[in-house]
């Protein structure tokens, strides 16, 4: 039987792996979430991102 992938594509799940993505630690990420400062949503308590979107606006690009 296959192990299960942890990776799920674009979609980032997590503070932490938000973090791991904007190469940041858990404690700055979730600064900069709480003030809206990155693109990323609330789904129940946990926060998501688009990495797609994330990279683009931290590099200063306009993503549609």
């Amino acid at each position: 039987m296959k192990a299960k992938s942890k990776d799920s594509g674009d979609i980032l799940w997590g503070c932490r792996d938000i973090a791991s993505a904007i190469n940041r630690t858990p404690a700055q990420t979730f600064h900069m979430l709480v003030k809206k400062q990155i693109p990323a949503s609330k789904v129940g308590a946990i926060w998501v991102a688009s990495r797609r979107r994330l990279l683009a606006h931290l590099a200063g690009e306009v993503v549609k």
